[in-house]
């Protein structure tokens, strides 16, 4: 089994994309909308419109992999967009605080901003919003 560590990069997805979207749904959607290849090992985090479901795609020894938290009470704290920054880009820490920084009533938290450079790169290729 892949253990995520901070030797990857990660992503959050700000659109709301349909969670009837399964593999091959979102890798499309990461090709297409975020012009990214889903199969490089990047990790790609989409939150449900009410923020009570999380997940996470990415591809791993010749196939993807979806995994999904469902919260049975409070949200996900949902990051805001560096302005900046531009771009949504997260370190592996901001990844495990949304998984475990469950705040009720609070909506929101500012991501660790990445370094220019990384948000140079990304912004070629689509990953900006």
């Amino acid at each position: 089994m892949l253990r995520l560590t901070g030797s990857f990069r990660y992503y959050f997805c700000s659109e709301n994309v349909s969670f009837k979207y399964r593999h091959n749904g979102l890798a499309s959607y990461i090709k297409c909308s975020l012009q990214r290849d889903p199969s490089n090992g990047d990790i790609y985090i989409f939150m449900s419109k009410n923020q009570q479901k999380l997940r996470v795609f990415y591809y791993h020894h010749r196939g993807f992999i979806l995994t999904e938290k469902v919260l049975s009470e409070g949200k996900f704290l949902r990051p805001i967009y560096d302005e900046s920054a531009k771009c949504y880009r997260m370190s592996w820490s901001d990844f495990v605080r949304m998984l475990e920084g469950i705040v009720p009533g609070k909506e929101y938290y500012r991501p660790t901003r990445c370094s220019e450079q990384d948000c140079e790169s990304d912004l070629g290729q689509g990953v900006e919003s």
